[in-house]
């Protein structure tokens, strides 16, 4: 499958997959969000499985990076606890989905995703609403690998290190059940194993540049042109499937 992708748009997505690593070991979150809906239009077959696997090894490095700030990971338990039900879900989901619902189902869940980080909405962190923002965080991490949103709402009001510390270990397990769960439903396979390996390199370039600029980046100041330049990249995925009914 690899062998089918031009080098210009392999280049290419080294790019966005280093500069997503670093946004998300920076401020704790905005991998996916950045990396989906650009990758999917760069080559339909560098989104959504690869950046399954990449986010499980940029996950756990950012766990060991962060594992002597660990909070109490029973905070953590409804959310992973409702995860794999979202994802089953999902599961059900794409079984039926076409390149058309696909490139569509992206697009909108990155709108919705901009919308969610772009306001100063909270939540408050009940057993209720850490189950829903799991189940939901599930759903969308299987249909497009975009999960963190709707965890975001729950850490808005928590501290960087928390929040980097806290989600890695939720993205971590998140990714290796949705990665298994699309294996069980034969939605990822050898060729996105392949090219999500490919795509390793820059990430650890990223993160390793994170590590000394994260506490000179002002976190607004990052993460409004990701949420910019995800939004076009969003609009152009509708576009696209819009274009080819």
């Amino acid at each position: 499958m690899i062998a089918e992708i031009p080098f210009w748009a392999l280049t290419l997505a080294w790019i966005v997959v280093a500069i997503a690593a670093l946004t998300q070991a920076t401020i704790g979150f905005g991998f996916n969000i950045l990396a989906v809906p650009m990758m999917s239009l760069i080559h339909p077959d560098l989104a959504p499985n690869p950046q399954l696997l990449i986010t499980l090894v940029l996950s756990a490095a950012t766990v060991m990076r962060e594992r002597g700030r660990l909070e109490d990971l029973k905070e953590v338990a409804f959310v992973l606890a409702a995860r794999p039900i979202g994802g089953l879900t999902g599961l059900a989901v794409i079984g039926l989905a076409t390149a058309f619902w696909l490139d569509l189902s992206i697009g909108v869940i990155v709108l919705l995703a901009v919308a969610i980080l772009s306001t100063n909405i909270t939540v408050e962190r009940t057993p209720v609403t850490e189950s829903l923002a799991g189940f939901t965080s599930g759903f969308t991490s299987i249909v497009s690998s975009i999960g963190g949103p709707p965890l975001i709402l729950l850490y808005r009001d928590e501290t960087g290190k928390k929040t980097r510390s806290q989600l890695g270990i939720v993205f971590l397990i998140g990714a290796l059940i949705s990665i298994g769960l699309r294996s069980l439903g034969q939605e990822f396979g050898t060729g996105d194993l392949v090219i999500g390996l490919s795509m390793l390199p820059p990430m650890f370039l990223g993160f390793a540049i994170a590590g000394p600029a994260r506490s000179k980046i002002d976190r607004m100041g990052l993460r409004t042109p990701v949420l910019v330049m995800s939004s076009i990249a969003a609009i152009s995925l509708i576009g696209r499937a819009l274009l080819n009914l």
